[in-house]
């Protein structure tokens, strides 16, 4: 049996290897270049968060000519003392979604997303294209589209709709259990919700930084507020 160190470390690397998959097969965009390992530390009102994933999208690059969504450049579980570390980061400006959604399996995370809210420009000080354009508000992080309020099983996971022969109000279909939330207290996931409705979706989110070229290693903490 694998403990639980394990564990989390496999299941680090089936992140890992979902993005570059997902990467590999999606259509030709602009080129993302990487580089340094960053690491750090993901903190909320000075207090770690041990919980969800770490997100970088290269600012400017990824997006589908196709439907507008962006994949992510790359990512990283966070570890239960709240440290995370991503062995190829985006080189340049990136912005940043901290996945903490107790309700929805983290893998969503690395699904092609669309921006919610206001278009986010580079990073203060950094060099990069200048904001992308916001034509409609997108759905959440793994969406494809807002939630249909005439659809009475409402979204499943990460707003993928459910089907269409939905059953009536009071049977209707519930979320399934994400396994990777199963530890957390019920205050432990309130809190996790209200981080990630600030910090988990693109868009949404307007922790940015500036990743530099030439360099093998960076350190950068995420202090969220």
């Amino acid at each position: 049996m694998l403990s639980l160190p394990s564990l989390r470390c496999l299941g680090a690397s089936l992140f890992a290897v979902t993005l570059l998959s997902l990467c590999a097969c999606t259509e030709k965009r602009e080129k993302i270049e990487y580089g340094p390992k960053v690491t750090g530390k993901v903190t909320y009102k000075g207090e770690p968060v041990t919980y969800g994933a770490v997100v970088f999208y290269s600012h400017g690059k990824g997006i589908s000519a196709k439907d507008g969504k962006m994949i992510p450049g790359s990512a990283a579980v966070i570890g239960p003392t709240g440290t995370y570390e991503i062995t190829n980061a985006p080189v340049g400006p990136v912005m940043i979604c901290v996945v903490t959604d107790p309700d929805v399996d983290p893998m969503m995370a690395l699904l092609p997303s669309k921006f919610q809210g206001a278009a986010v420009g580079p990073p203060t000080g950094g060099v990069g294209p200048p904001p992308i354009p916001v034509k409609d508000k997108g759905p959440p992080v793994g969406g494809d589209g807002p939630p249909n309020p005439k659809d009475k099983g409402g979204p499943a996971m990460g707003g993928v709709p459910v089907p269409q022969n939905t059953p009536p109000k009071d049977k209707a279909i519930p979320l399934p259990p994400n396994p990777a939330a199963k530890n957390l207290t019920e205050t432990q996931k309130a809190k996790y919700r209200q981080i990630h409705e600030q910090y988990g979706t693109l868009g949404k989110s307007h922790l940015t930084h500036v990743i530099p070229p030439g360099q093998t290693s960076v350190t950068y903490d995420i202090a969220l507020k």
